[in-house]
């Protein structure tokens, strides 16, 4: 039978850092389903935070609206709740007219004073903790969505 090409080798998708007890999943096998954990909102409020990731991307622009392509950072929150972790997700559009939006980030989690010119040191974001003020969105699609109103800085 053909492997398809599968650079793990074993029919190992995770690659060699697997838990021993992911076993692979034939193409006919059964499997339970299994309940999603539930996306939490959050109660308009301000919580402390720790960020979970930072990822790179790029924004391709909006010729329409006047927008120029730039590259943007996917920010990842986790606020934590006795519902369980809740999650926000904000896009930092690496612009100069976006700086702000930028330095208030890194004034919240501790890595950037006023006054002060640093570079962004995002691989060293992640983990770090903060405070913010949540508010709600409810998006086109009617769905509600965890939304940053503000960062709050402990240099205030």
């Amino acid at each position: 039978m053909a492997d398809f090409n599968n650079p793990f080798g074993n029919n190992n998708q995770q690659g060699t850092d697997a838990p021993v007890n992911d076993d692979a999943l034939g193409w006919d096998d059964e499997v339970t389903v299994e309940e999603s954990p539930a996306y939490i909102i959050l109660k308009p409020g301000t919580y402390d935070f720790e960020v979970a990731s930072c990822e790179r991307g790029y924004y391709e622009g909006n010729k329409e609206k006047g927008k120029s392509p730039c590259n943007t950072i996917k920010v990842t929150l986790d606020i934590q709740t006795p519902e369980g972790k809740a999650k926000c997700f904000t896009t930092l559009y690496m612009k100069k007219s976006a700086k702000g939006f930028i330095t208030d980030f890194f004034r919240a989690i501790g890595m950037a004073k006023v006054g002060q010119t640093f570079k962004p040191d995002w691989n060293n974001a992640v983990g770090r903790t903060g405070k913010a003020k949540f508010k709600n969105h409810v998006s086109a699609n009617g769905k509600t969505y965890n939304d940053l109103d503000r960062y709050i800085f402990p240099d205030k």
